[in-house]
Parts: structure tokens; sequence; C-alpha cells
């Protein structure tokens, strides 16, 4: 059937990220979950710079939220499948097609 060499391609793709977004896990629970000074200094002073800097606090959250990078085309809105074969030239405007694209995938 395919769906083993389709799951392993995803992985490879998604493999990176799955990793990162693991090893960023660990490491912000260690240090919130840490008293000591000299961390808790650290600590603040990079959510200080994080939360005063609008870009740098918006690229942090959407990294965070998987909302950022190569993503499936589901975590950008868009159909899972490619629907070529459906005519949408009969939709009253863009926001039906999308609408519709939305709908089906």
């Amino acid at each position: 059937l395919g769906i083993h060499t389709t799951l392993a391609e995803y992985q490879k793709w998604r493999g990176f990220d799955n990793a990162l977004l693991c090893t960023a896990t660990n490491s912000f629970n260690r240090l919130f979950s840490n008293n000591n000074p000299i961390l808790r200094g650290i600590r603040d002073l990079g959510m200080g710079l994080i939360n005063s800097t609008p870009k740098l606090r918006k690229n942090f959250v959407a990294t965070a939220a998987g909302a950022a990078g190569d993503r499936p085309r589901l975590l950008k809105g868009r159909p899972s499948l490619e629907l070529g074969f459906i005519n949408f030239s009969g939709f009253a405007d863009q926001h039906d097609r999308d609408s519709f694209a939305n709908w089906i995938g």
C-alpha cells in the first residue's frame, strides 16, 4: 500500500521540528522549574527581551505554535489534497472558492 512510505517521508520531513520542540520544551521546563538565582536572572532577562521586542515575540509565538516554517498544507489552511478536477470558476468570488476548498479539505 504506500502508506508506510508516506508516513516515513512525513516523519523525515517533520523530524527536525519535532526534535527542536522536544529540546525547547525540556529546556524551558528545566529553566522555569529552577530557583537558582543566576538562572532566574538569565530567565528574566530573556523573557524581558522577548516581551519588549514585538517582532521577536511574534516569531517566538509563531514557532512555538507550529505556525512558522515549512508546514503541511492543512496547517496553512489549504486542502490536504490537490483538487485539480474541481472547476472553481462557478463560484461568485475568491471567498466562496476558499470556503468550499476548506470545507472539502
